[in-house]
């Protein structure tokens, strides 16, 4: 009688361990299933998200979401001087490019450039650097500016000038003051006018760009930011000859790539020292050195481009303008 109860105590033990294993795989099934999911929606969540990136194959595909990027009238292009027309519009203008920008001025590093704004005027007597002439009808004042470069010295321009590509090539940003908002500007085939400089790295460093590169160790991850703490004006950063440049009708080099802007591109470069190249090289893209960040050249597609060039001995100094605050 001892031994039955015995043997029924030990099958009811048996079962019990039994029972208490299965619970245990099931839990670590359903624990896998749950972390294969989470990781699942995870890599959803981050595909879903996913942004534009320079690489080739992520050009490529910006078309797929933006299909503007896919137009006949993108940018950036080759440039050639042999094929340019003599321009049939007068000199550029720029007013307000001496004064210093308005307080405070940021660095931004937004993931795929280093970008610069001022700060917006509290009142209209306060002066925004703006232009007018030159290709343009009406007066684009500026928004911002942002810079593209290489990895190496070799490359870095969004744009090639007979079949040169420089390391790095600014970018300054114009709306045309009939559009309120940028947003609303970028939905007219004249709502923008972007000023492209270029950069030619060597031995000779330019002092005028320390007041921004002196702040870039400072923004080195992705969404930093810092003030300035010198006065900036536009005028530092551009060429001593802007009697020449050439204009084409084109677009953003970023999506959306709006067929939007009105192109004007200094080619005489500017210089920049090797060291002062690095410091930009040492920014983030986020994971990555934040280098290359450059759209690759589209097609002409039959635009016309014009080249304007110093005529009657005009020097260039005649087409800047100060702007007083009772302006």
């Amino acid at each position: 009688m001892n031994w039955k109860c015995l043997k029924i105590a030990t099958h009811f033990l048996l079962v019990i361990l039994l029972f208490s294993s299965v619970q245990e795989i099931e839990s670590s099934v359903d624990e896998r299933g749950k972390e294969h999911t989470d990781n699942e929606d995870s890599h959803k969540h981050k595909h879903h998200h996913h942004k534009w990136d320079y690489s080739r194959k992520g050009q490529e595909n910006w078309q797929h979401q933006h299909s503007d990027c896919g137009g006949e009238g993108q940018s950036p292009i080759k440039i050639s001087t042999k094929h340019a027309v003599p321009a049939p519009f007068p000199a550029l203008e720029m007013v307000g490019y001496h004064n210093p920008l308005l307080a405070p001025v940021t660095l931004t590093n937004n993931g795929h450039s280093v970008s610069l704004s001022a700060a917006k005027p509290n009142d209209e007597d306060e002066p925004i650097p703006y232009i007018f002439g030159g290709p343009l009808k009406g007066e684009y004042e500026m928004v911002g500016l942002h810079f593209h470069w290489g990895r190496r010295n070799n490359r870095g321009s969004e744009h090639i000038i007979n079949s040169i590509r420089f390391a790095m090539e600014l970018h300054i940003i114009h709306r045309n003051r009939k559009y309120k908002t940028l947003e609303e500007a970028l939905n007219h085939r004249d709502g923008l006018s972007v000023l492209a400089f270029f950069f030619s790295a060597g031995e000779r460093g330019n002092a005028r760009l320390d007041v921004l590169i002196q702040s870039l160790p400072s923004v080195k991850n992705m969404n930093d930011k810092v003030t300035l703490d010198q006065p900036l004006p536009l005028a530092w950063m551009l060429p001593r000859d802007i009697d020449t440049f050439y204009s084409y009708r084109g677009s953003l080099t970023t999506p959306p790539c709006s067929e939007a802007v009105t192109w004007i591109l200094f080619p005489h470069p500017l210089h920049v020292s090797f060291e002062q190249m690095d410091l930009f090289r040492k920014l983030s893209f986020g994971e990555e050195p934040m280098v290359d960040n450059f759209r690759h050249p589209q097609p002409i597609s039959g635009r016309t481009i014009y080249i304007h060039r110093l005529v009657n001995g005009t020097r260039f100094h005649h087409h800047y303008h100060r702007v007083k605050k009772s302006e």
